[in-house]
């Protein structure tokens, strides 16, 4: 996710290549090419996701995923945090780095 200044001429990134018609959209990894160069991007849409499940009220099991009755704040989503991992097709083990949300987004009270 690239929000630097707000210009309308933004790189969009790779993040819907797999989703055009025909394109493979497999989850196992062998396929997947996500995954925008961090030169480009370098913050975590996954911390942007746990800001926004956070602030909706979505509530997360133990593991920090959300979860149907959990009780937890959701510190996880997705399977990557870090473009370098799955750039490329997953050649990485899947892995949340640095779980939670961006703090400076967070409302204060």
């Amino acid at each position: 996710m690239n929000v630097e200044d707000g210009s309308p001429d933004l790189t969009t990134g790779n993040s819907e290549i797999a989703c055009v018609d025909g394109a493979p959209n497999e989850v196992d990894g062998t396929t997947q090419s996500t995954g925008t160069d961090p030169s480009l991007a370098s913050a975590p849409i996954n911390k942007y996701c746990c800001s926004l499940m956070n602030a909706l009220g979505v509530r997360a099991g133990t593991d920090g995923f959300p979860a149907p009755g959990g009780s937890e704040p959701v510190t996880h989503s997705g399977m990557y945090d870090r473009t370098q991992d799955f750039i490329g097709g997953g050649i990485n083990p899947p892995t949340i780095h640095d779980p939670g949300e961006f703090a400076a987004l967070k409302a204060s009270s």
